[in-house]
């Protein structure tokens, strides 16, 4: 395997990383989203 090889293979790998961790990111922060959405109904619901 020659060196540009594997600089290719770790450039796509940094690439595909970052892409899944963008993804995770948003998905994580729109089920806050929703779990603040959530709470802040129950408590208008209660006060």
């Amino acid at each position: 395997m020659k060196a540009t090889d594997k600089e290719r293979v770790r450039a796509h790998w940094f690439i595909y990383w970052n892409v899944w961790v963008r993804l995770l990111v948003s998905a994580t922060q729109e089920q806050l989203i929703k779990q603040d959405n959530r709470s802040e109904g129950l408590l208008n619901g209660y006060f």
